[in-house]
């Protein structure tokens, strides 16, 4: 059984509302700039857990592809995995949840492509890992996040897949749970989750929902009878095993988890230093194509957190 830490990497087909928080939102290649850090992360944070993205046919062909191909040959815990299928707006964004399907997923972790682990991020990562209680982890790391409306965030959550599947907490079939789907164009998938998990869930199944707050200004989530996560019981997971001067890079990158950042120019340089398997494929990815290289390594202009 494999514990999985999924993304989708697709081009919205609408704009997202409100998306303020992002300077590069809109950009069609937006959501490829993280894509060589987060192999390297794989590599450096995600030891044991496999790296899966997902993504279409026609997104498998685009020219940035490459890097993370060559990555993905070179590490046996990063996984592309071909969706057939298309899609309108954001719909993708749900694709992220298809390893609660996968009978030898364990725990899924869902994130934001657009976004890079955080430390704090990582040590709630161990801890909903580690507990034998909940079944689902909401994560809340910005004072936005006390709306209702964040009360289960697409790109902030986890599962407990294997429970869920044995104990019909999921439609049999994905198919089956992306149909109930909203249909609104953006953020259907905020919206599932909420009402699929939330809503329309027993108050007993609520319970195993693990309300996990990461910031000052994040108020627990009182409305659902979810089960509150103080900070300090994240604060009590040993990232000890990972190097330092890796935490640092992605502190130094984020204010806070889920942030969307720009993880090329001079912060995806120096995480190339760090010797991996991912940094090896992906320097010789960037010595071979000189399109990859200025895309990814001379965006300086652009780099890190805006």
């Amino acid at each position: 059984m494999q514990t999985v830490v999924s993304y989708v990497l697709y081009e919205a087909r609408s704009a997202a509302i409100r998306r303020d928080y992002d300077a590069d939102a809109g950009r069609p290649l937006r959501y490829w700039y993280n894509a060589p850090l987060l192999c390297i992360c794989a590599d450096q944070v995600h030891r044991g857990r496999t790296v899966a993205v997902y993504m279409n046919r026609p997104a498998a062909g685009q020219m940035l592809h490459s890097a993370l191909a060559q990555a993905a040959a070179a590490c046996p815990n990063i996984q592309v995995r071909i969706v057939d299928r298309d899609y309108a707006d954001s719909e993708p964004m749900l694709w992220r949840m298809l390893p609660l399907w996968d009978p030898d997923t364990a725990i899924c972790h869902v994130r934001d492509i657009d976004s890079v682990p955080s430390p704090v991020e990582l040590a709630a990562m161990r801890y909903f890992e580690a507990q034998s209680y909940g079944v689902i982890q909401s994560l809340r790391s910005h004072p936005n996040h006390n709306s209702r409306a964040c009360a289960l965030l697409g790109g902030l959550s986890a599962y407990n897949a294997q429970y869920l599947r044995e104990h019909n907490g999921i439609p049999p079939s994905f198919q089956e749970f992306a149909t109930r789907s909203t249909g609104a164009a953006w953020g259907a998938d905020l919206l599932l989750l909420r009402r699929f998990f939330l809503e329309r869930k027993p108050r007993a199944f609520r319970r195993l929902v693990l309300d996990t707050p990461l910031a000052p200004g994040v108020r627990p989530m009182r409305k659902y009878g979810t089960t509150y996560v103080p900070r300090e019981r994240v604060d009590e997971m040993s990232l000890a095993d990972i190097d330092g001067r890796f935490l640092d890079l992605l502190s130094g990158l984020t204010s806070w988890p889920g942030q969307p950042v720009d993880g090329r120019g001079a912060v995806l340089r120096t995480a190339l230093s760090f010797d991996c398997p991912a940094s090896r494929a992906l320097n010789r990815a960037f010595e071979q194509d000189s399109r990859l290289r200025a895309f990814y390594l001379d965006a300086d202009d652009a780099a890190g957190s805006r």
